[in-house]
């Protein structure tokens, strides 16, 4: 002991070695959180976007069909309105039923750092969604 009061506390100290390991493991754990609250987030977003795009296009197509009941205008109009709301992001699916309900869908991939690996958690990572629109006047 060093006569100014309590020693220092080293390596080779054994209250030293298990302060410093449970520091470690506490910056260990708090990385993890932060991992896992960061891959969390982005799957939210991504499923968001994809149902952002999937609105936007239903709507644009709905319009285009009501004007012009041609299906071919009317995707084109989807895949135009999707890329201005989210240029990542796809139209996985189009569908005009003879009432003219519009029928698209939007699939959008997460920007995560984990759950794009791990087999379990991979199909997470690409979120979809579908929406319908009709224009009636």
């Amino acid at each position: 002991m060093s006569p100014h009061g309590r020693g220092r506390i080293s390596w080779n100290d054994e209250a030293g070695f298990f302060l410093s390991a449970l520091i470690v493991r506490f910056i260990v754990v708090l990385v993890l959180l932060g991992v896992a609250a960061y891959d969390a987030t982005q799957v939210v977003i991504a499923q968001v976007r994809a149902e952002s795009v999937s609105r936007a296009a239903a709507e644009a197509a709905a319009d285009t069909y009501y004007r012009t009941k041609r299906m071919d205008l009317a995707q084109r109009d989807a895949v135009t309105a999707a890329q201005e709301v989210d240029p990542s992001a796809r139209i996985t699916s189009f569908y005009v039923d003879n009432k003219g309900v519009v029928t698209v869908g939007a699939e959008k991939n997460a920007n995560t750092l984990v759950v794009q690996h791990l087999g379990v958690l991979k199909k997470y990572n690409t979120q979809r969604a579908t929406d319908e629109e009709v224009r009636t006047q």
